[in-house]
């Protein structure tokens, strides 16, 4: 189990690891995703967006270890 702190939100993924891309929800709020605003590069600054889906690449990551 993995927790993340966004600002003041906490995201918990409980697989080991996910090859494929997923969408990181908030536990207090699952319709609010991580969402790389501005595009997923370097420095891209997150937020919280409750329009990501699936198939949008900046609402999606690859957890590894």
């Amino acid at each position: 189990m993995v927790k993340i702190f966004v600002g003041f939100v906490m995201l918990t993924i409980c697989s080991s690891a996910f090859a494929e891309a997923k969408m990181l929800v908030s536990d207090r709020d699952p319709s609010l995703a991580i969402n790389a605003w501005g595009g997923a590069k370097h420095g891209t600054v997150l937020r919280l967006h409750n329009q990501c889906q699936p198939s949008n690449p900046d609402c999606t990551w690859t957890y590894s270890k």
